[in-house]
């Protein structure tokens, strides 16, 4: 199955390397030579996230969706078209093994898988992808049966991206409340400011009577208003009466 991987990741670079003037907006140079100064050599960054590093890696969900690890489509721009590809061929393939499947998917099914995850979640993390790829391991989302199948996994994205939005909005709750919490540091209560001023009015008592005496002003209009129209219906009443 190892023999197989190297073929088909061999077959996407060559196959990719034809078409690089129609690949994606390459990455401006000084990014994507952070992203190797980072890594090191493309054989280096797959190594880096191997399939041995899996389960380290994902053993920290919000580090894997809020961390600073390169999505697909900028693994590509640095190391050239083909690389997530093959990295996504034995994360796949790993999971193949690990789930017992019965039937290996067929290589021009899961070289087409690859190329289709990359062209639909390019904008994934590598570390979010092994997060999904960890959690399909431990049947989060359901199970494979006799194979892994393209549709099926490509279904189990949605539960994925779902908890991956709860995680991201988890986090920016989180630094909502830090900065609220930050702007109150060092406020004092109206309380603990009339405890060291006794003679200072309190401006919310002051609002509330203020708005007490507006809604009084405003229902003592209504019940005047109410009170001239019953006087003209009773007066258009009698008239009507005299006119029989």
């Amino acid at each position: 199955m190892e023999d197989l991987v190297i073929t088909l990741a061999k077959t996407l670079e060559t196959s990719n390397s034809s078409s690089d003037s129609k690949a994606l907006p390459v990455l401006q140079q000084s990014s994507a030579q952070a992203l190797c100064k980072r890594y090191g050599d493309r054989g280096r960054f797959l190594q880096t996230f191997g399939v041995v590093q899996q389960q380290r890696h994902a053993s920290a969900p919000e580090r894997c969706v809020l961390g600073t690890a390169p999505t697909l489509r900028e693994v590509n721009e640095a190391y050239g078209q083909g690389t997530a590809e093959e990295w996504l061929l034995y994360q796949i393939t790993d999971l193949s093994e690990f789930v017992g499947a019965r039937d290996k998917m067929q290589p021009w099914k899961l070289k087409v898988l690859a190329r289709n995850f990359v062209l639909d979640y390019g904008w994934l993390r590598v570390t979010d992808v092994e997060l999904f790829m960890h959690r399909l391991k431990l049947g989060t989302y359901g199970h494979f049966y006799g194979t892994v199948d393209p549709q099926q996994l490509m279904g189990f994205m949605k539960p994925f991206l779902d908890e991956r939005n709860a995680i991201l909005a988890e986090a920016v709750e989180r630094e909502e409340r830090e900065r609220r919490e930050h702007l109150l540091d060092g406020c004092i209560t109206w309380e603990e400011y009339h405890a060291m001023n006794p003679g200072q009015e309190n401006p919310f008592e002051k609002l509330r009577k203020q708005a007490e005496e507006r809604e009084a002003e405003l229902r003592k209009k209504a019940e005047e208003k109410k009170k001239r129209k019953k006087e003209v219906a009773d007066y258009v009443a009698n008239n009507l009466k005299l006119l029989k």
